[in-house]
C-alpha cells in the first residue's frame, strides 16, 4: 500500500466514527467533520474483503453480506464513473455546485439500496460483528446532500 493510501485511510477510519454524528446534524452549519468528506470518500475507504474477513461472516450470513457487497459496490462504482465525468471539464463554481447536486440527486436510490442492504446485513451479525462494521463502514447519510 502506498504511504499516501495509508495516510488517508488512517484519516479516514479516524474519522469515521463522526459521519454518525454529523449525520445527525452536529457540527457547523448542521454537517460535521466527516460530512466535510463527502459519501464517496467515507466509502472509498473501506475494502470490502478486509471487511468481510474482520466481520467473521458465516455461511448463514453470506447471503445478506453479498447483498450489502453488491449494492456496496454499485453506489462506489456509480460515484467514481460520475467522478471521471467531471475531470476534463472547465467549469464555473455554479456549474460545479449544479453538476455536484446533480451527482448526489442521481444516486439516492443507490444510497438507499446500500442502506437497506445494510439493516439487512445488520439484521444477522451478533453485537460484535455490529460493532465492526459502524467502526470500519458506517452508514451513510441519506438526507443532507450537497450545499444548494
Amino acid at each position: 500500500m502506498r504511504p499516501s493510501l495509508k495516510i488517508f485511510s488512517t484519516l479516514a477510519l479516524c474519522l469515521l466514527p463522526l459521519a454518525g454524528a454529523s449525520a445527525q446534524g452536529m457540527g457547523p452549519g448542521g454537517q460535521g467533520n466527516a460530512m466535510m468528506m463527502g459519501p464517496g470518500r467515507i466509502l472509498a475507504a473501506v475494502n470490502l474483503p478486509t471487511l468481510k474477513t474482520d466481520l467473521g461472516i458465516t455461511a448463514a450470513q453470506e447471503p445478506q453480506w453479498a447483498t450489502y457487497e453488491k449494492a456496496f459496490t454499485a453506489l462506489i462504482d456509480t460515484q467514481a464513473d460520475m467522478q471521471a465525468s467531471t475531470q476534463d471539464l472547465a467549469m464555473t463554481k455554479a456549474e460545479r455546485m449544479d453538476m455536484r447536486s446533480a451527482h448526489w440527486d442521481a444516486t439516492v436510490d443507490l444510497r438507499t439500496d446500500l442502506q437497506k442492504a445494510r439493516d439487512g446485513l445488520v439484521g444477522v451479525l451478533s453485537p460484535a460483528q455490529i460493532t465492526i462494521l459502524n467502526q470500519k463502514a458506517p452508514a451513510l447519510p441519506l438526507t443532507n446532500g450537497p450545499a444548494r
